[in-house]
C-alpha cells in the first residue's frame, strides 16, 4: 500500500510541505509505505498544448514530469497539496495537473480509483477556491476523494506560503495539523477498507 504526497510549492520545508509530512507521518503509521515529491527539487515544464497526448497517451515533454506519472501509477493513494497564490494552486501544482492530461485521454484513465485527497495552504482568503480546484482535478480522473483540508497561516495576503519568511508558521495552527494527521489516517482507511 503506497501513499504518495506531491508538494507543488516552489519552496522547500514551506507550510505546505510541512502539512503533507504530517499527513504522509500519519499513513505510514497506519501502515503505509510513503513518498514525499517535491516540485521544488524538479525540473517540470509547462503543457503546451500540443494535443500528443489526446492520440498517443504520452506527454512529448521530456523532463521530471515521466518519474512522477510513474510514481503515481504505481501509488495506491496520492495527496496532492498547493499554497494559494493569487487566489488559487500554484504554477507548479497547475504543471502537475495540467501534465496528467495523457493519463486522463488514455482509454483506461490511468488514475482512476486511487485514494486521494488536497491539501491548501493560504495565508488568508483564497483556500476555499484552491481546495475546489485541487478536488476537481482528483474527481476527473475518477480517483475516490477522501476531502480536502486548509491550512491557514494567518500571515499577510500574497501567499500560501506565509507571506515570504513565515516558514513553519503552519505549525501552530492546532486544527490543520490535525486535519492533516486525519487525512493520512483516512486514506489509509479506505484503502483497507474500502469505507470512508
Amino acid at each position: 500500500m503506497k501513499v504518495l504526497g506531491i508538494c507543488a510549492s516552489p519552496r522547500v520545508r514551506g507550510n505546505t510541505e510541512i502539512m503533507l509530512q504530517e499527513a504522509l507521518n500519519a499513513a505510514q503509521e497506519r501502515g503505509a509505505e510513503v513518498e514525499l515529491w517535491q516540485v521544488a527539487k524538479k525540473k517540470l515544464s509547462f503543457c503546451d498544448g500540443c494535443a500528443t497526448c489526446h492520440d498517443k497517451g504520452i506527454c512529448h515533454i521530456k523532463d521530471d514530469m515521466q518519474e512522477l506519472s510513474e510514481k503515481m501509477l504505481a501509488a495506491d493513494g496520492l495527496i496532492l497539496a498547493s499554497p494559494v497564490y493569487f487566489y488559487g494552486p500554484s504554477a507548479q501544482a497547475k504543471a502537475v495537473i495540467d501534465r496528467t492530461t495523457a493519463h486522463l485521454h488514455s482509454r483506461d484513465r490511468r488514475l482512476k480509483n486511487k485514494v486521494a485527497g488536497a491539501i491548501a495552504v493560504a495565508a488568508q482568503a483564497g483556500g476555499t477556491a484552491t481546495l475546489t480546484y485541487l478536488q476537481s482535478f482528483l474527481i476527473m480522473h475518477r480517483m475516490h476523494v477522501v476531502g480536502g483540508i486548509l491550512g491557514r497561516t494567518g500571515g499577510q495576503e500574497g501567499g500560501g506560503e506565509g507571506a515570504g519568511g513565515d516558514k513553519g508558521r503552519i505549525r501552530g495552527n492546532e486544527r490543520a495539523m490535525r486535519d492533516a494527521r486525519w487525512m493520512g489516517g483516512m486514506i489509509v482507511r479506505v484503502l483497507q477498507t474500502g469505507k470512508q
